[in-house]
């Protein structure tokens, strides 16, 4: 082709490129004033119904006007969010759900006085943690997922204080608390983990603690729920780390703390159970019971399953974890047939229960401090080295006493130190399987 004939099939070509944007500009101008002009009429709705609202609780209007605008508010909020999505406005979506909870809460209690049946406080914030809960679920809403978690918030600093007297429905607020921990983890929102963490130990200490002062529950039900949670808490974090979770650490070191300072509890109890502190540990109300197991079977289900998480990274064994969570289980389950077990042990090994079931408990304390330690000096966690260091300085607080001189004693202490280090080589046996350079170096404790 002659060199005239190519430049101008290219100054052809640059024309028609032009022509194309310059359209394509006109088609967006066209177009985004009128997207613009139905997100702002859907703005003008929803604020209108918003003010209605307001207006119609504040002077205590009649049940229709009422019903009428927080209906408008609830279809407009979700109105505005389907628009604010659409609009790439995520922070206008997350405060029109906000609005729109708020509208099914007013609709709520209204029908509820309306049909003569009012709803409580304690069963209106668990209605709206449900709700809140399922709207986070479906539209992946971090600000549902908040009013959830400040809803149980709430409930614990209110049942702490002795305002809320929840009776059975406090039986539904583990659920909906474990749901939104589990879902914070779908959201990958730390602060939503992290809060939910907070909430939950508040709620459970709160309630342990107003238990413990009524006389409805013992502290050595109380020792035993603490090393179930905190078990839980320590596997569940370490999981965390396992998918990537930033900050794990704190919570790792957290739940071991937990878990151990409820063993040297019940290490105490093992070596002197007639001590004032454990006096009428066996007198518990059956309704207190039911719900004191059906927490430790709840967490310890959770305990497997996510122990699972750990074996699916290559970081535990199978047979590790049906091991660990079936020790796990086995302390409740001693403590619910104490009698049995203190018959059992003596016709099996012709020795008292006390005190050699404190001594094997502080052994199993000495082994999870050595594992620990260890672990995290090759891992180079050193928070967790200082965590086993404080653990170290507790243990030994705790067993001033203990005559170690008679052969019985330092025994017994030395079989649950080997029993404690020897289930966790036996759960992290993956880990120092000589497969992959790659597993050793990312190896995580039990």
């Amino acid at each position: 082709m002659p060199r005239g004939d190519a430049v101008g099939f290219n100054a052809m070509l640059r024309e028609r490129q032009n022509n194309r944007r310059q359209q394509a500009l006109t088609l967006n101008d066209e177009v985004v004033p009128q997207r613009n002009f139905g997100l702002w009429i859907s703005l003008l709705i929803w604020a209108g119904f918003c003010a209605a609202t307001a207006w119609a609780f504040y002077n205590s209007m009649g049940t229709g006007t009422r019903i009428f605008s927080t209906i408008g508010l609830i279809w407009s909020g979700l109105w505005t969010r389907f628009l604010a999505l659409d609009h790439k406005m995520p922070r206008l979506s997350e405060l029109a759900i906000l609005t729109t909870l708020t509208g099914f809460v007013c609709l709520m209690m209204t029908a509820t006085l309306q049909m003569g049946y009012p709803l409580s406080f304690a069963g209106g914030l668990l209605t709206l943690m449900a709700a809140a809960l399922i709207v986070s679920v479906i539209n992946n809403s971090k600000i549902a997922l908040m009013c959830t978690i400040g809803g149980g918030l709430i409930w614990a600093a209110l049942q702490m204080d002795g305002y809320l007297e929840t009776g059975t429905l406090g039986m539904f607020l583990p659920a909906l608390w474990a749901l939104a921990v589990l879902q914070a983890i779908r959201m990958k929102t730390l602060t939503g983990v992290l809060v939910s963490v907070i909430t939950g130990y508040i709620w459970l200490g709160g309630s342990a603690y107003q238990a413990y002062m009524s006389e409805t529950l013992s502290a050595l039900y109380l020792c035993t729920g603490a090393t179930v949670i905190g078990n839980l808490h320590y596997r569940a974090a370490k999981a965390a780390e396992d998918e990537g979770f930033p900050l794990m650490e704190w919570n790792v070191s957290l739940g071991w703390i937990i878990a151990n300072m409820g063993l040297l509890a019940l290490a105490r109890f093992g070596l002197d159970p007639a001590n004032v502190y454990w006096a009428n540990s066996h007198d518990i109300s059956s309704v207190v019971r039911i719900a004191w197991m059906g927490l430790m079977a709840g967490a310890i289900l959770i305990y497997g399953g996510v122990s699972l998480i750990r074996r699916r990274h290559k970081h535990m064994s199978a047979f590790g974890i049906f091991l660990t969570t079936l020790l796990l289980a086995a302390l409740p389950a001693a403590i619910l047939f104490l009698p049995t077990v203190e018959t059992t042990f003596h016709g099996l090994t012709n020795l008292e229960l006390y005190p050699a079931a404190g001594l094997f408990l502080f052994g199993i304390v000495t082994g999870h401090i050595l594992f620990f330690i260890s672990n995290a000096f090759r891992r180079h966690k050193y928070i967790q080295v200082v965590t086993a260091l404080m653990m170290t300085a507790f243990l030994a607080y705790m067993a001033k006493g203990i005559d170690l001189a008679f052969q019985e004693a330092w025994v017994v202490w030395l079989l649950g130190t080997m029993a404690a280090a020897l289930v966790s080589l036996i759960a992290v046996e993956p880990q120092l399987a000589d497969q992959d350079p790659e597993l050793r170096v990312s190896v995580s404790s039990s």
